[in-house]
């Protein structure tokens, strides 16, 4: 258990504002990046760059107000036997430290022996060079303040922090602990730590997302029953051999995927990759005539009114000589139209459907929904998708996409469905050519 720091009303009420409730959630809230002060000599100071430089106040601060409650305060500084001239913004307390006093300073470089001061305190040089985090936070509460949180928490809870990844991995990849991990994304010691701070924490993040979406997968094996699709593998093969061309070793392997997804009594949840141009559409419909063959109702949905009608002209050339009938149903129907397709899929006449999100209208209804196809999958909305699977009893889902995403990363982004990569092009198909347009062009 998490034990918390001491707040004051004000700053619990900035804290829940970002999500932050515990010492778990501070400990847990990254810096989103570093301020690094390297002290130099004047000699190397270059115009514009970040300064740090430690010395004694030779004047006395004077201010100037314009504005609405604004003011500039001017003075000077010896550094290294050179005078600098300082200026600050609406810091008008500046004036309470004496001739003599000395002060370090961090600003900006002008030129000229002038900074233009960003921090100005009595601290030692060597506090406040270094390495210093700067938090994602809100006005009320600043990432020193912030900084003194997480090292109580740290302090209150430093053993809770217990590593996920397994010792073998961590010296494989010359990690950290994760209770050193975290220490040093607050409080980096150096440069060298603070990277190797990142990488662990990076690597334990997807890590615990990978043991997720495995759990979450292997549970869905185990406790989801789908409906198996029974059907003639080799009438499925023989439809494919009318083809006018020859699938390839690709295209094979992701049918042959997909006709065991069917005949499974686990509902299939698939995602199928290819280029524009792959063939991702002729494997998915040889899906959908397995589906049809079992006596079960597929539908596709895609994103554009354009893509649907591309569709339905492909799926009707592909059923033609079958006794699979199929329509495409858009908000542009003509309401006759409109009305014969839903009573044709509410009570069985068509095997198919091409739609847009008119598929997603409750006056959608099918007589027996077993196969739904996706394509460009990530321009539906994850409520909308999972909704239009409760049209039917546990539907097989496929999703297509041509966003080139490597294995790996589909594997990690997708972990809780499987993946069939389209890698090669057909015989003959031009390469896909991707230009970037600017805006204004």
């Amino acid at each position: 258990m998490y034990l918390t720091p001491t707040l004051s009303p004000a700053k619990k009420k900035i804290l829940t504002s970002l999500g932050i409730n515990d010492g778990k959630d501070i400990l847990l809230h990254y810096p989103y990046r570093y301020d690094t002060f390297i002290p130099k000599a004047f000699s190397d100071w270059k115009l514009g760059e970040i300064v740090v430089f430690s010395g004694e106040l030779l004047q006395p601060f004077t201010s100037i107000h314009f504005g609405k409650a604004k003011t500039m305060s001017r003075s000077s500084i010896r550094f290294q036997d050179t005078m600098i001239q300082i200026v600050a913004f609406n810091q008008p307390w500046l004036s309470r430290w004496p001739v003599g006093s000395t002060l370090t300073v961090v600003g900006k470089y002008d030129g000229h022996q002038k900074v233009n001061v960003s921090k100005l305190n009595q601290k030692p040089l060597d506090l406040t060079a270094g390495i210093h985090p700067v938090y994602s936070l809100k006005e009320g509460i600043t990432s020193e303040t912030f900084q003194k949180l997480v090292k109580e928490s740290y302090e209150l809870n430093q053993n809770e922090l217990k590593d996920v990844v397994p010792q073998k991995l961590r010296q494989l990849n010359n990690f950290l602990s994760f209770k050193e991990a975290v220490f040093q994304i607050h409080f980096p010691s150096n440069d060298k730590l603070l990277q190797q701070a990142i990488r662990t924490l990076k690597y334990e993040e997807f890590f615990k997302f990978a043991l997720i979406m495995n759990s979450r997968k292997r549970n869905n094996q185990n406790t989801l029953e789908g409906h198996r699709k029974d059907f003639s593998f080799e009438k499925v093969r023989e439809k494919a051999n009318t083809l006018p061309f020859k699938l390839t070793i690709d295209q094979q392997q992701a049918l042959n995927e997909i006709l065991k997804d069917l005949n499974s009594q686990a509902p299939m949840y698939r995602l199928l990759e290819g280029d524009v141009g792959s063939g991702k559409t002729i494997v998915a419909a040889l899906g959908m005539y397995a589906c049809c063959l079992a006596g079960y109702q597929c539908a596709i949905m895609a994103p554009t009114e354009i893509l649907a009608k591309q569709h339905e002209q492909t799926f009707s050339k592909f059923f033609k000589n079958t006794p699979f009938k199929g329509g495409i149903l858009t908000s542009t129907l003509d309401p006759e139209t409109k009305n014969e397709v839903l009573s044709g899929l509410k009570h069985g006449e068509y095997n198919y459907i091409v739609g847009t999100h008119a598929l997603f209208q409750e006056s959608v209804q099918f007589k027996n929904l077993g196969f739904i196809i996706t394509d460009e999958q990530q321009r539906f909305g994850v409520k909308q998708r999972q909704a239009f699977t409760q049209k039917g009893q546990k539907v097989d889902v496929l999703m297509l996409s041509a966003t080139p995403i490597p294995r790996t990363l589909a594997g990690s982004l997708f972990g809780d469905m499987d993946i069939s990569i389209i890698e090669s092009m057909p015989v003959g198909r031009h390469k896909t050519i991707t230009k970037y347009i600017p805006e204004n062009s």
